[in-house]
């Protein structure tokens, strides 16, 4: 899972259309899930456009509405990034689940909850329709999301970096650090692991549904497997209670992609339900 350079080259210098949305799909497992990229698309979005009002076909009144109070380039293209790979995230799922095409994207938004997830809603309000959960990142240049039916995901991507090593007594306990770096081999370097670990807590983060968020310190690495080369199931327990979460992972390029799936009444499962959840993405 290694980004295309000459890929990214190519949607920049194309007209801009939704079927130039690449896709994480090296994996059957990421095939299941809505997970998309689009910072490239983003970037020649803008670029094309010149202005928010040539979005209308891609975003909604609301979000035009936010993209022209957002001043700073940078935080443009990550915050437009990552609402097109949500909503071709989204519709890609409905479309999988049997749902038809989706809405179009200007009829869809993609706000924040009181927690700060993100959330999908038809614009204006329409009859009632089932649409997925979405989660949303970026990190350097790259934006990604994923959309699940009938639950809640988070999803984080991570540049793997040398800051994590100096920064891990924040994020990472002795013990996790162990089972980390067994994992991933002990010629690799340090970051790597660690990087993985940072990934796959805020992907925990980002899938919980309760306005207080676990700490980093407040989730423990408990299991970690390998179903696959270079794809990792890692299970953590969770707050005071030591509810069970599981998380996939996996590096795509020189990142960390981390997500986790949970089911409605969250994450209180039983280790050996919750890691052949998660590893049902990986066949």
């Amino acid at each position: 899972m290694v980004p295309h350079k000459s890929h990214r080259s190519y949607m920049s210098h194309i007209p801009l259309s939704q079927d130039h949305f690449s896709d994480l799909e090296s994996a059957a497992w990421l095939k299941r899930l809505g997970v998309a990229r689009a910072m490239a698309v983003a970037r020649q979005a803008l670029a094309t456009t010149g202005s928010a009002a040539g979005l209308a076909d891609w975003l909604s009144p609301p979000e035009l509405m936010r993209l022209q109070e957002l001043t700073f380039a940078k935080r443009r293209q990550e915050w437009l990034g990552g609402r097109l790979a949500a909503k071709h995230a989204a519709c890609r799922v409905l479309a999988l689940a049997g749902a038809g095409p989706g809405p179009a994207w200007s009829n869809l938004a993609v706000t924040n909850r009181p927690s700060g997830r993100p959330a999908l809603n038809l614009f204006p309000a329409g009859p009632p329709r089932l649409l997925p959960d979405i989660s949303i990142s970026h990190s350097h240049g790259w934006a990604v999301a994923m959309a699940v039916m009938g639950a809640t995901c988070g999803i984080d991507l991570q540049l793997v970096s040398t800051k994590t090593v100096a920064v891990r007594d924040r994020f990472c306990m002795v013990r996790e650090q162990d089972k980390i770096c067994r994992l991933t081999g002990a010629p690799a370097p340090p970051e790597l692991g660690l990087t993985l670990l940072w990934a796959a807590k805020e992907a925990v983060r980002k899938a919980a549904v309760q306005e207080r968020l676990p700490g980093f310190l407040e989730m423990e690495l408990v299991e970690a497997r390998c179903p696959a080369a270079g794809q990792w199931v890692l299970v953590f327990a969770v707050g005071a209670a030591r509810a069970m979460c599981a998380v996939a992972a996996t590096f795509w390029g020189d990142f960390a992609l981390a997500f986790t799936v949970v089911d409605e009444q969250g994450t209180k499962w039983h280790r050996g339900r919750v890691t052949k959840h998660i590893e049902q993405y990986f066949l």
